[in-house]
């Protein structure tokens, strides 16, 4: 029999707070609620002292938002006459929210990202840039309907105008990316995302008829898409990646910088700014990013699509990346180099994507970063030839690569165990046994570790989770525990680590059945939240602020 939707069509009664789940195994529950007005519990004991121009100076700078800041939103900083508008409209919505009492444990920086990503939505809408509407139409094909958690099947939900489901949802995950940092979850149903997008929608829907549309952008966006040079679609992948208020995560540029610091550091031939360019370039497209927790090249895809540029659309729906390998160079053409990796797999480069002047008559290998974008490969960021063979000194060997050949090991595992694709161990010799490697003798384990989840996604690889197996409701596994699943396996979603096909089987065979966030409406309600969206929120809990180190 088919579960009935708790949620219905209707407006819910007597919304209370929801509780988030810990993202992490075994931290319990961890209140999320958000209270309003005079009467607020976290009103601020400090707030009739007498303020000081120095602490008039910090609250100012902590809400006003700078043209410059809502430049860097756009595709190549482009600045665009329509800037001004935005930016007032973004310290219209931070001034706005003023007054909402949040808790002291809020996530820092919320109310900056909730302005700047409204708004974001708002020009996204009104310029046609396609980036809202290409996450919708995705998600339809997906899943049935244009987004999670809301109904918006009714006749008032419009496609070319702003929706207040649509606002709750980037609410919502504004609150979910910034409190990834403290290990929380929050409901798409608690009181703060229904309050706040109230305040913001209210806001937004009077703007919608008159906000000026950002031309340049739009104009760019499809220049870039009609010529379909890869470097140039790449620049708009690193948008979506670091910029787009819509799709990225909080602190993604402070993210590569972190990294083009240390990589700068550790070699002392790599300047700051090259490797900056280098980092940006892999993370292009070897992130899972946005609400999907997809590569960008998805989204581009169906922006190419919507926009009628349909060869493009096709080289990015078969994109494929090869984030930082070695590989020898096999052959030198007069428009291709072909490079081999570790595995013996060859692939064929453009030559100009190394760059003009480069000389290739002394250098016996590489290491970079390659892009597959229609017919040929693209060298991708920093490319440290070598001059020796990459392959000579044993050490090496080791880094290249996951190549199809460890796939279809894997696969043969899989084949070999009648198609299963999840194990449950109790220690690391029994995954060993399950790979068929030899095990190396018993390391020294945390105590506090009591199983291993073997996972072999056909796309990804292997995965190894530990303290996971008593959550999964599977016919063998020795480990389920109902009352440890009821805290523990939402864990498992928002710890964001299971591959896509793995998900897809666990929802099939509902095999986590006690998943649900703590609901002031009831245990009903709060398990159907996860329920009825698990899939979704296994996708969208692979993209993480880059803050959050699980």
């Amino acid at each position: 029999m088919e579960r009935k939707n708790p949620f219905g069509n209707n407006p819910f009664p007597g919304r209370g707070i929801l509780s988030g789940m810990s993202a992490l195994p075994g931290a319990g529950n961890m209140n999320s609620g958000v209270a309003f007005g005079e009467n607020s519990p976290y009103k601020d004991e400090k707030e009739d002292e007498e303020m000081t121009d120095e602490m008039i100076r910090d609250f100012i700078d902590g809400i006003v938002i700078r043209k410059e800041e809502w430049t860097t939103t756009h595709p190549n900083h482009i600045k665009c006459g329509s800037d001004d508008y935005y930016t007032t409209l973004a310290n219209t919505i931070s001034i706005a929210l003023l007054p909402v009492n949040l808790p002291k444990d809020a996530p820092e920086g919320i109310m900056f990202e909730i302005a700047m990503s409204c708004t974001a939505y708002l020009e996204d809408l009104v310029s046609g840039l396609g980036v809202w509407n290409a996450f919708r139409n995705i998600y339809r094909r997906k899943y049935g309907k244009w987004l999670p958690f809301y109904d918006c099947e009714h006749e008032d939900y419009l496609l070319d105008n702003v929706n207040i489901e649509d606002v709750k949802f980037i609410v919502w995950q504004c609150f979910c990316r910034c409190g990834q940092l403290l290990d929380t979850v929050y409901s798409p149903f608690s009181p703060a995302v229904d309050e706040i997008s109230s305040i913001v929608y209210n806001i937004i829907e009077e703007k919608f008829e008159d906000a000026p549309e950002c031309t340049r952008v739009r104009d760019f966006i499809r220049r870039v898409m009609k010529k379909g040079d890869y470097f140039e679609v790449r620049m708009l992948a690193e948008w979506l990646v670091v910029d787009n208020k819509l799709i990225s995560s909080p602190n993604m540029e402070a993210s590569i910088h972190e990294e083009a610091e240390h990589l700068a550091n550790s070699q002392d031939s790599i300047s700051e700014h090259i490797a900056s360019y280098f980092v940006r370039s892999v993370k292009a497209w070897s992130e899972k990013i946005g609400p999907l927790g997809c590569s960008a090249s998805v989204y581009l895809a169906e922006m190419g699509r919507e926009s009628g540029y349909g060869n493009l659309a096709a080289k990015l729906d078969n994109l494929k990346c090869i984030s930082v390998a070695l590989f020898r160079v096999k052959e030198v053409g007069k428009n291709v180099i072909v490079l081999e990796d570790a595995g013996g797999e060859c692939y064929d480069v453009e030559k100009n994507s190394f760059g003009k002047g480069t000389r290739f008559k002394e250098i016996k290998g590489y290491m970079t970063s390659i892009v597959k974008f229609g017919d040929l490969w693209q060298q991708n960021g920093m490319a440290t030839g070598l001059t020796v063979d990459p392959f000579e000194k044993e050490n090496l060997q080791t880094t290249y690569h996951e190549n199809e050949k460890s796939h279809e090991w894997l696969n043969q595992i899989v084949v070999r165990n009648g198609g299963k694709r999840i194990y449950y161990c109790r220690d690391m010799k029994e995954v060993s046994s399950i790979l068929g490697v030899p095990h190396k003798g018993e390391e020294a384990l945390d105590e506090d570790i009591d199983n291993f989840v073997l996972m072999l996604s056909e796309d990804e690889g292997m995965v190894v989770l530990q303290n996971y197996a008593q959550v999964f409701k599977d016919k063998g596994n020795p480990f389920y525990n109902k009352k440890e699943a009821k805290e523990d396996s939402l864990g498992l979603i928002a710890k964001g680590l299971v591959p896509e096909d793995v998900a897809r089987i666990i929802v099939e065979k509902g095999l986590l059945p006690e998943a649900e966030m703590s609901a002031s409406q009831g245990k009903r309600f709060g398990k159907a939240i996860v329920q009825d969206n698990m899939l979704f929120l296994f996708g969208f809990f692979r993209s993480k602020n880059p803050k959050v180190d699980y």
